[in-house]
């Protein structure tokens, strides 16, 4: 009958250990990356930021082998999903998130905007611009973040940009940001790069995840809360 000897015992609690520390430390860097983003409104550290007051034409022709998408910020609040060319989704905490076979308007929202919704024929909906869109899901999480007062807009054929409207460019490769902002620049020179700012506790970046999950639950984000908000009817 086999016995194991003393070393080798010793070896495998090393290696259980060892493999222990690894899935811990994969799970962590997972949490930080995800806090990160809800910290800075969905928004990765390297999203770039266009201003154009003219022509927006150019959007038409963004093209890229690599994963990207492009937001329409028209407030604080509401912003439309442009243009996606990969499966990214905001974290969900009803419904769904949207999707390429959608044919009418919908809103996924943050949880503290559901005060703003209205039912009609067992649907949800919220108001923009004088257009009703459909609520199909509600996104956020456990704690308290600024995803909370968001609401995404989805429309198949989007309404007109108005001008100077906030043209956000993301994904989660910040060399696929890179390649499609120097394009930009240079085809259309009327664009103009913004510098990008730092939201929430992301702008904490050198903080590890536990000290600021930490802080966002003492402040309970007050400084996401005590701003004025209030969605357009």
């Amino acid at each position: 009958m086999f016995a194991p000897q003393k070393k080798d015992i010793i070896f495998i609690l090393f290696f259980i250990c060892l493999y222990s520390l690894c899935y811990c430390f994969l799970i962590y860097i997972e949490k930080q990356e995800r806090f990160h983003v809800l910290s800075n409104e969905l928004y990765t550290n390297h999203h770039a930021v266009f201003i154009n007051n003219d022509n927006y034409d150019w959007l038409k022709s963004l093209r890229s082998k690599s994963s990207y998408r492009v937001f329409i910020e028209y407030n604080d609040t509401h912003r439309l999903l442009l243009e996606q060319s990969d499966d990214w989704s905001p974290p969900i905490i009803t419904g769904r998130f949207f999707s390429k076979t959608d044919k009418s308007a919908k809103a996924v929202i943050g949880k503290e905007m559901t005060k703003y919704v209205k039912e009609n024929n067992e649907k949800k909906y919220i108001s923009f611009q004088g257009e009703d869109f459909e609520v199909i899901g509600v996104m956020g999480a456990s704690f308290a973040n600024s995803t909370d007062y968001l609401i995404l807009l989805y429309k198949p054929n989007p309404f007109p940009i108005t001008s100077g409207a906030r043209i956000i460019l993301d994904s989660n490769r910040k060399s696929t940001v890179t390649d499609i902002t120097n394009t930009i620049i240079k085809m259309n020179p009327l664009v103009t790069l913004i510098e990008s700012t730092q939201k929430g506790l992301s702008r904490t970046a050198n903080i590890p995840f536990i000290s600021r999950l930490l802080i966002n639950q003492l402040l309970g984000y007050q400084d996401v809360r005590n701003r004025r908000i209030y969605p357009e009817s």
